[in-house]
């Protein structure tokens, strides 16, 4: 049980130890987590946005948000981040869903902290969000973030992410101001060229759009970005977006 990247190692520990401060925590009937809450998912599988938490608190960022666990696993599929054997920091996907009464729901997810048995007899530990309080009851809710002892055989993949260190963007005063408004069907504005050019600077293959109009090829290119940050917010609302857009880029600002 090792890591081979020292960096790495530093960075995955923080997470781990953050997880491990949540040791305990119990969610609200229906689904009703804080981690939910603050991204937007209240209401929907949490355990996603427990990872997604954890990460953020730490300062870490993988190129991926963690909500949608189905987009992250192709994510780490697409950046050929999987894995066959655990290491610890590792995130493992599961081949059930979270939620008992869903069996075709997204994948489980969970956060590897010690595989010092997996030679002897394929088992790790984990620290995992919403699972039932305790491991031998299973037919309690699964309203618990608490440690787990999994085997290869619950196993869809591991995932081996890049932990980066979170860049806070300032705000440039001098970037151009965009103005909600303008967002709408009808018509072109210079507002939308400016955010087809930030949708350009994440996905370079996005092109061929009407420029200043929110086309067919624009508002696909919107739900692209949304998958990738694993958000769930309903497709009208687009202004929350482009603010997103505007922050993570840093090519404009919102009014």
């Amino acid at each position: 049980m090792f890591f081979r990247n020292r960096a790495r190692e530093g960075r995955a520990q923080v997470l781990i130890e953050w997880a491990e401060a949540q040791l305990g925590y119990r969610a609200r009937p229906l689904k009703d987590s804080a981690f939910g809450k603050n991204r937007g998912a209240n209401g929907l599988d949490w355990n996603g946005s427990f990872i997604q938490a954890g990460l953020e608190n730490s300062l870490l960022t993988t190129g991926v948000s963690h909500v949608s666990t189905s987009a992250a696993l192709a994510h780490y599929f697409h950046v050929s981040q999987l894995r066959k054997e655990p290491q610890v920091g590792d995130l493992v996907f599961f081949h059930v869903s979270a939620d008992p009464t869903n069996p075709l729901g997204q994948p489980h997810i969970g956060l590897v902290v010690d595989t010092r048995d997996w030679r002897r007899d394929g088992s790790f530990h984990t620290i995992e969000a919403q699972v039932a309080p305790e491991a031998k009851q299973a037919n309690q809710d699964p309203t618990a973030v608490a440690r787990r002892v999994r085997y290869s055989t619950d196993v869809l993949a591991f995932a081996r992410p890049d932990y980066q260190d979170l860049t806070i963007r300032e705000e440039d005063a001098s970037a151009p101001t965009v103005r909600l408004a303008r967002f709408h069907v009808r018509g072109s504005s210079r507002d939308i060229s400016r955010a087809q050019l930030a949708l350009h600077s994440l996905f370079p293959q996005f092109r061929g759009a009407d420029q200043g109009k929110l086309d067919r090829s624009t508002l696909s290119a919107f739900n692209r970005y949304r998958r990738f940050r694993g958000q769930v917010i309903p497709t009208e609302h687009l202004a929350s977006t482009v603010k997103d857009l505007g922050t993570e880029t840093g090519q404009f600002r919102t009014e």
